[in-house]
């Protein structure tokens, strides 16, 4: 399953993804196991949240499209 935000600074990234995270949790009752990003810089102050909440970060590298083929068939 997917969901897409449009957010109109990187700095939006952070909120966004913590009310997504509870948002999940809460309605769904269920809990998100892993978050997979590309190595951006908006996504370096989120590990702390990713940790506390036990959820495992799994960084692919920047503008590598065949490590990220589920975003990229979004797309």
């Amino acid at each position: 399953m997917g969901w897409i935000f449009y957010l109109k600074n990187k700095s939006d990234a952070y909120p966004t993804m913590q009310n997504f995270v509870t948002f999940i949790e809460r309605q769904h009752n269920t809990k998100i196991l892993s978050f997979m990003t590309d190595n951006g810089g908006e996504y370096v102050e989120i590990d702390s949240f990713f940790t506390s909440k036990g959820i495992r970060h799994i960084r692919i590298p920047p503008y590598s499209h065949q490590s990220n083929g589920v975003s990229e068939r979004y797309n």
